[in-house]
């Protein structure tokens, strides 16, 4: 277990519906979080003979779930019963459900990046519950790892650097995934790329006030020997004295001259109007 940054992952959230001692179920809010949901009343002139098997078996499953106190308290005869009063094996049907349903609480253990000996405990015995092999609770952490780092990482990297304080969390991250580091390391580059692009994306968005169509009233021209930015300076200086309610400016040609120690003369074209709206 490791200490996590409050700002980035919040604490995680109560697990069953069952509400807490003292509280009433009607006073108790459904936080829709929660894995596992427990069956609804049924509307009216609604039967559950016209629903199929699958949707009928696994309301079930999740109802026994969702009003358990611990998820290791609920045996896999009591599921069991509950699969046959539908008549369903379940060992022999719904696989991609079975699945599904493992993934689900998986990611909801995961939603603040890690895994407590309680909840590998819970895991195992959902496994041996929902009939699943070794082979398919592989296949579901994998997916799910990658999905919860790559994540961790578009956090992480919202301002494209990683603090010391932020590799050290990616690194206990990694080890609590079981992710390698060559795994990691590929998924840190993509993440950085995506990272790039959306910077790139934000920079080069361009002002709505600009993508107006405008008039300008007038162009002037601008020098320094000192830099780009002081020509500009210039340029606009002339502009306000000859447009008094200026209101924009746009740089248009710039050049300038060269000598053995590279630019030494910028000269820039600005034109400039008022605002028209």
């Amino acid at each position: 277990m490791f200490v996590l940054f409050p700002k980035l992952y919040p604490m995680k959230r109560r697990r069953y519906h069952v509400p807490p001692v003292g509280i009433t179920s009607n006073d108790w809010k459904h936080d829709v979080a929660a894995p596992f949901r427990p069956a609804q009343p049924a509307s009216p002139g609604l039967s559950r003979s016209i629903r199929s098997k699958r949707v009928n078996t696994f309301e079930a499953i999740e109802d026994l779930l969702a009003r358990c106190e611990r998820l290791q308290d609920v045996a896999v005869d009591s599921l069991d019963e509950v699969c046959s009063s539908l008549g369903v094996q379940l060992a022999r049907r719904f696989l991609s459900e079975r699945k599904h349903l493992y993934r689900r609480y998986l990611a909801f253990c995961l939603e603040d990046k890690e895994l407590t000996e309680a909840e590998h405990a819970d895991l195992a015995h959902l496994q041996h519950l929902l009939y699943l092999g070794a082979a398919d609770v592989a296949l579901i952490h994998d997916d799910v790892a990658h999905e919860v780092y790559g994540k961790a990482l578009d956090e992480v990297l919202s301002d494209l650097k990683i603090s010391a304080e932020e590799e050290a969390f990616l690194r206990r991250l990694r080890s609590e995934l079981k992710l390698s580091e060559a795994e990691a390391a590929v998924m840190l580059e993509a993440g950085r790329e995506r990272m790039r692009d959306v910077a790139l994306e934000q920079a080069s968005t361009s002002d709505p006030e600009f993508s107006k169509p405008r008039a300008p009233i007038g162009q002037f021209v601008g020098r320094s020997d000192e830099s780009l930015e002081q020509a500009v300076r210039d340029a606009v200086s002339k502009a306000r004295l000859a447009i008094p309610r200026l209101h924009w400016f746009e740089v248009g040609n710039i050049s300038g001259y060269v000598d053995d120690e590279g630019p030494k003369s910028w000269h820039v074209t600005v034109r400039g109007g008022i605002k028209t709206s």
